[in-house]
Parts: structure tokens; sequence; C-alpha cells
């Protein structure tokens, strides 16, 4: 449960830092080079985590797939420099994920809003490259700013990927009408996110 996303001990207590998401994220790096995280605890001194890793496949890993791991952590491609993104999200948990997420990725930049409305006027005036936008935004959706943006000539090239909770076909067939180019479902997996974002700079 520890390794769960923003699955904090005392989240009610406002003097906890963070988003419960550092596990999470070690855990999908470890499980990505075929490895083991775990932990053990004694409630009043600690706790001890540690990592298993098959040093029998040492050599596969200098292949694809280290080259995979590498390509998404800290990519060197002389395209992924200065990258915008604008991410339209209302809920600051999941914000913060992406925010740490982009953050291996030195020349990403990212702005955000939290309603569909001010995404749309920063998406005007800044013309990012990219933008991330949750569906179920307070006042307008992310679907009907979705077909706004696809609508203006200003913006319509940019392209939309959706990240949302509402993972059922006729939600994302629904999305995928309105102009969005891909989708993610919630809770976000890190790695699909940076392999997504990838594909629109290539």
């Amino acid at each position: 449960m520890v390794f769960e996303a923003f699955n904090r001990l005392k989240a009610e207590d406002a003097n906890v830092e963070g988003t419960g998401i550092g596990l999470n994220i070690a855990q999908k790096l470890v499980h990505l080079m075929k490895g083991r995280i775990d932990f053990e605890s004694e409630l009043g001194k600690g706790s001890r985590f540690y990592i298993e890793m098959p040093l029998g496949e040492t050599r596969n890993l200098e292949g694809d797939e280290s080259n995979q791991l590498k390509d998404a952590l800290q990519p060197e491609k002389e395209s992924y420099r200065n990258f915008h993104i604008l991410y339209i999200e209302d809920n600051p948990a999941n914000l913060d994920l992406v925010a740490q997420a982009l953050k291996m990725r030195k020349n990403h930049l990212l702005i955000s809003a939290s309603d569909a409305q001010t995404g749309i006027e920063l998406a005007i005036n800044n013309k990012p490259n990219l933008i991330l936008m949750d569906i179920n935004l307070p006042g307008m959706s992310g679907v009907e700013a979705c077909r706004i943006l696809k609508n203006n000539p200003q913006t319509a090239n940019i392209p939309v990927i959706a990240l949302s909770a509402n993972a059922m076909d006729k939600d994302i067939e629904k999305s995928m009408e309105a102009g969005f180019l891909d989708y993610i479902s919630k809770p976000i997996n890190i790695m699909e996110l940076l392999e997504k974002i990838d594909l629109t700079i290539m």
C-alpha cells in the first residue's frame, strides 16, 4: 500500500510534506529494469527499503530496455529542447505528479491552468507544443474545451492528450471524437505519459 500513488501516512496532517508519489515512481522504475523493491518496517523504529536486481540479465539491460529507460528519463535529442506543455487540471495532486515527472526532462517547460477557460486563454497566448487536459473540470468540461481549441485556427494544430479517470469505452470514444490525440487513464502511469509525450515530438 505504501507504493500506491498519493497514499501518505498521516496525510491529514498539514505539516506532512509531499504528494505520496516518490515510492510509486521508484517502484515503476525498478519494475522496468526487471527488479523488485520492498521494505521492512518496525513500529517506533523506522523502515528499511531495499531493491533486488537480476544480475544475470545485466547484458540485456545494456540493450533495448536500458536505452528505453535512458531515453524516457533524460532524452538528449535536439527536438526535445524548449518543448512547452500546458496542463489543464484542477486537482493539485495530479498537477504535482505530472510536474515532478517532467522534471526528468530538463528542457520540457510546464505551464498550468485549473479550469478550461483559463487553459484556452493560455493556449491562445502561449501556443504550447502540447496540451494535457483533464476531462472533469469545473465549469466547462475538457471535452468541450478541446472542441473549442480545435475550432480555433490559432490552436487547431496543437495536439491535446486527455488525462482522465473516466476509462469507459464510451468516454474515450467521446473524447477522441472531440479532437483529442490520445487518452491516458488515471491513475497516471508515468512511463506511459512520457512515451506519449515523445510521440508528439517525433
